[in-house]
């Protein structure tokens, strides 16, 4: 069997030097694809982190406590807060939004001239959610400060709720998971 089986690899001729490469970046593309989707959560939560936001996902986590003591001065006062929704691109280059990558954003605004954005920052692509809130993250702030000013290269819009956001209890719920 294992003669028969050279004698036909042995007959048959090697493939040009274009297919070669073909088959080459094809492999090359498979593996990295692999890499990307399948391997370990550190590497995915860097390549998304990388996306999403200039800070690395130490510096996120080590700011998070920033963001309870925040929420715990919305709890004190909350009817001169009001709390949006919005979901944009990842990135700002993205030509058209899919579902490739789409990042949700909470914006709080205090007195109608003062705002931060919230939002939950993933360190873990699964089925679970594993990461830290942020407040005031950069492509966050970037995205909402050009959308408000008309220039929506992010692709922000609203997420409408029909009764609004409750923000007493959002910002509960948010401390609770802190």
């Amino acid at each position: 069997m294992v003669q028969q089986i050279n004698c036909i690899i042995k007959n048959y001729p090697p493939p040009p030097p274009r297919a070669r490469t073909h088959i080459a970046l094809f492999f090359f593309a498979v593996v990295s694809l692999l890499l990307i989707l399948c391997s370990c959560s550190s590497v995915k939560a860097g390549l998304y982190l990388s996306l999403i936001d200039d800070l690395d996902g130490e510096t996120i986590l080590k700011k998070e406590p920033e963001v309870k003591e925040y929420l715990y001065s919305v709890l004190i006062n909350p009817e001169y807060y009001s709390i949006k929704a919005y979901e944009r691109t990842g990135v700002s280059y993205q030509i058209k939004r899919t579902n490739l990558l789409v990042h949700s954003f909470y914006v709080i605004t205090e007195n109608e001239n003062v705002y931060h954005t919230l939002s939950f920052y993933g360190t873990s692509m699964g089925f679970s959610s594993e990461g830290a809130w942020m407040l005031d993250g950069d492509s966050d702030r970037d995205s909402y400060t050009r959308y408000i000013e008309g220039s929506n290269t992010w692709d922000v819009r609203e997420i409408k709720i029909e009764n609004g956001i409750a923000v007493y209890e959002t910002a509960r719920n948010i401390i609770d998971k802190i």
